[in-house]
C-alpha cells in the first residue's frame, strides 16, 4: 500500500536507500568497535593498530556516502521529504562514524595500556544507539513504527549522561595521575557524545514524522 509522501510527490527511493546504507555502515563501525574495547587487553599493539585500520576504511565508506548524497541532493529537483533534512541525517550519521574512529585512533595513539574504568559500559550503550538508529533510518521511508526507537534512544542518552557523570566522578576521587585524568575524561566526553548524536537523528526523524502525518 503506498504511504502517504506518494500522494505529493514522486518517490527517490535513492536517498532512504543511501542514508540506509549510511546508517548501516555507521552501525559496522560501532560493532567493530565494540568488540575492539571487549577485546582490547588481549590485542597486541600491532592487532590494535589493525583495527584502527579497519574502522578508517568505514569511516572513509560514511564519508563516501555523505558526499554522494550531497551530490544526488543538489541534482535532484523533488525530494521525498525535505533536502535539509535529509543533508541533516546525513551528516549525523557520518558524525557517529567519525566519532568512533577518532575515540578509537585516540587510544592507540594514547598509548593507552588499560581502558578507563566505565568506557566497556558506555561503548555498549553508544553500540545499542547506533542500533537504535540503524532501526529508525531503515523505517523513514514507511514513516511508521518510530516512536519505540525514538523513545528507546533518548532513554539510552540518559543512561549514558549517568554512566559519564559517575566515571568524572572516579576520575577525581580516585587518584589517579593527572595524565590519565585528561586522556580518560576525553575517551568519557566522546562516547557520551555518539548518544547525543543519535539523539539528535530521534530529533529529526521525529521532527519529519509530525511534518508528514
Amino acid at each position: 500500500m503506498p504511504g502517504i509522501l506518494d500522494l505529493f510527490v514522486p518517490r527517490e527511493k535513492k536517498f532512504f536507500e543511501m542514508l540506509k546504507d549510511l546508517s548501516g555502515r555507521t552501525h559496522d563501525g560501532a560493532r567493530l568497535f565494540l568488540a575492539f574495547v571487549s577485546d582490547y587487553d588481549k590485542l597486541s599493539a600491532v592487532k590494535r593498530r589493525a583495527v584502527i585500520e579497519e574502522l578508517k576504511k568505514v569511516e572513509l565508506d560514511c564519508d563516501a556516502i555523505t558526499h554522494n548524497i550531497a551530490i544526488e541532493l543538489n541534482k535532484t529537483f523533488l525530494t521525498p521529504i525535505d533536502r535539509e533534512d535529509i543533508h541533516k541525517l546525513s551528516t549525523l550519521l557520518d558524525d557517529v562514524m567519525d566519532i568512533i574512529y577518532n575515540i578509537g585512533h585516540k587510544l592507540v595513539l594514547y598509548n593507552m595500556r588499560r581502558l578507563p574504568k566505565f568506557m566497556p559500559e558506555l561503548t555498549k550503550v553508544a553500540f545499542e544507539c547506533s542500533g537504535e538508529v540503524d532501526l529508525l533510518i531503515s523505517r523513514l521511508d514507511e514513516m511508521r513504527k518510530t516512536d519505540a526507537h525514538i523513545k528507546r534512544i533518548h532513554e539510552l542518552e540518559k543512561q549514558a549522561d549517568e554512566l559519564r557523570n559517575e566515571a568524572f566522578a572516579y576520575l577525581f576521587n580516585d587518584s589517579l595521575p593527572a595524565v590519565d585524568i585528561i586522556k580518560f575524561k576525553d575517551v568519557y566526553e566522546w562516547l557520551e557524545t555518539i548518544c547525543d548524536t543519535a539523539e539528535d537523528v530521534a530529533d529529526v526523524v521525529e521532527g519529519i514524522v509530525i511534518k508528514y502525518a
